[in-house]
């Protein structure tokens, strides 16, 4: 029997880092949450994110996961009480994508697209010392990815207006400080087409390595998606990410 990853978001986003993940750790079971009747958690208070957080870590923990990765900037920047409730080593994703983003730059200027309370927390400031941070709030993304308008001239309308004045400042690498911006990046690339892009996917599966190792040869990979939302909500959105074959489930937390 595999041992098991659990991941969870908000919704959608982290799918995008749990479809990195699985490839890397295919004799790892993964357990996906998307807190999808919480959703979005970048307009929520500290500590109702907190509050969530802790459950959603404690749902996956009742499910036999041995690590928990914290897929959603906003929870990872959020989730400071959870290490009072349980042992499992937990995986953020802010830290590791901010040193990422150092290492790229040239100019020294990053631009940090995220939720407004991500933003107004300065939750990747503090990661990114000596250089010159540009912060847009960007919690006006997650329903466009949510209701599955990418790639429309809705989203492209609504990240020009984010974007728009950045591209003179000698911006050469932007952080997508939200699982579900990597989805946007078509958007994002016609209004700022020379910066490079910085994901949490790499950087979260060296933290993951740190933690539990490489990943190695298997079979019979299990993946199991829970959504604390309407199930069949869920199953619609659900065919961007080519996941035919895994086990959809409503989670009652």
């Amino acid at each position: 029997m595999n041992k098991k990853i659990g991941v969870f978001d908000s919704g959608l986003g982290g799918i995008t880092v749990l479809n990195y993940l699985k490839d890397f750790y295919p004799n790892y079971d993964f357990i996906y949450l998307a807190d999808s009747l919480n959703c979005p958690y970048g307009e929520k208070t500290s500590k109702e994110i907190e509050n969530l957080v802790t459950k959603n870590t404690l749902f996956l923990e009742s499910l036999g996961v041995e690590v928990v990765v914290i897929a959603c900037n906003t929870a990872s920047a959020n989730s400071g009480d959870v290490e009072r409730y349980t042992q499992i080593p937990i995986v953020r994703i802010i830290k590791p994508t901010a040193l990422a983003a150092l290492k790229k730059t040239k100019t020294n200027n990053i631009l940090v697209l995220a939720t407004n309370l991500t933003i107004e927390n300065k939750a990747y400031d503090k990661y990114l010392e000596g250089v010159n941070i540009y912060s847009v709030k960007g919690s006006r993304l997650v329903p466009i990815v949510e209701s599955g308008l990418m790639d429309t001239k809705e989203a492209d309308r609504v990240v020009l207006e984010l974007l728009d004045g950045y591209q003179n400042k000698g911006i050469d690498t932007l952080i997508l400080g939200c699982t579900h911006f990597p989805l946007l990046k078509m958007s994002i690339k016609k209004v700022m087409p020379d910066v490079v892009l910085v994901d949490s996917f790499e950087p979260v599966r060296g933290e993951l390595e740190a933690l539990i190792g490489k990943g190695e040869a298997g079979k019979m990979q299990k993946i199991t998606l829970y959504t604390t939302g309407k199930i069949e909500d869920f199953k619609k959105q659900l065919g961007i990410f080519h996941l035919e074959n895994a086990i959809i489930k409503e989670a009652r937390i």
